[in-house]
């Protein structure tokens, strides 16, 4: 049996998940995606912001036990700019290719 699944381990909601600097992980509104023995943590930045700005990001973290992460790297390399939310990926088994979709918006709107 694989040791990964025969442990134990308890995740917290009501305390924030930290990088390894110590900083709060700023991931909101996305998913998580498990590929071999990483799980990968894709969101939205949202900064200081209540998350309807032209600053927010994607980004994506990872790790091995759902308790420590590391990486927060930028997703879209050459963002055009708008308001981003909502990022989820997937893995596409016909093409073998991870596909990115999100919510964006080139500008604020009354509605």
């Amino acid at each position: 049996m694989d040791s990964a699944l025969a442990q134990s381990i308890t995740i917290d909601n009501n305390k924030p998940k930290k990088d390894p600097s110590g900083s709060i992980i700023d991931v909101h509104d996305g998913n998580m995606l498990k590929s071999g023995e990483l799980f990968y943590w894709y969101g939205t930045a949202y900064g200081n912001t209540n998350g309807f700005t032209y600053n927010n990001y994607f980004q994506c973290y990872s790790s091995r036990d759902l308790m420590h992460w590391s990486g927060g790297g930028s997703l879209l390399s050459q963002a055009p700019k708008g308001i981003y939310y909502r990022p989820h990926v997937i893995y596409n088994k016909l093409t073998r290719l991870y596909v990115l979709w999100y919510n964006w918006y080139p500008a604020f709107w009354n509605g």
